[in-house]
């Protein structure tokens, strides 16, 4: 479980030139594991993150127990708009990972053979990545 709460990582960090180690933040993660709170965490480790995981999740009861449901970028939970708005503030540069991670055919998990047509999966692909750029772009 080390990096979920983020805390751990700047501490393991501590010390280590940021120039040759970097974190990937996952923001899916970080609202999961710090709830409305994840903007303390981000800025904590900001000089440290060199590339970002964007993806989106909502809560669902599942045989009594709440557990995270990945669903496609602007159905969930994640707020997008002060992700990137923090990340506009603090200046902080990298790369950008769209993670496509709920069921869509079996493609989230790597499959070779779908069970979706593949139109739909290019679909889903195309609504988060225009979903994306209309976010970084409010």
């Amino acid at each position: 479980m080390v990096g979920g709460p983020v805390w751990d990582i700047g501490l393991m960090l501590d010390g280590v030139n940021p120039e040759y180690v970097g974190i990937r933040y996952d923001i899916r993660h970080a609202t999961v594991e710090g709830g409305s709170s994840w903007p303390v965490g981000m800025r904590y480790l900001a000089n440290r993150i060199n590339s970002f995981d964007v993806k989106d999740f909502v809560w669902k009861e599942t045989n009594g127990k709440w557990k995270p449901f990945n669903v496609q970028i602007g159905d969930g939970m994640v707020d997008f708009k002060r992700y990137f708005q923090i990340i506009k503030e603090l200046d902080i540069q990298g790369d950008f990972t769209l993670h496509l991670e709920y069921p869509i055919g079996g493609a989230e998990k790597g499959a070779k053979v779908l069970t979706e047509s593949p139109d739909i999966v290019i679909s889903a692909m195309k609504h988060d990545l225009e979903m994306m750029r209309n976010i970084i772009l409010y």
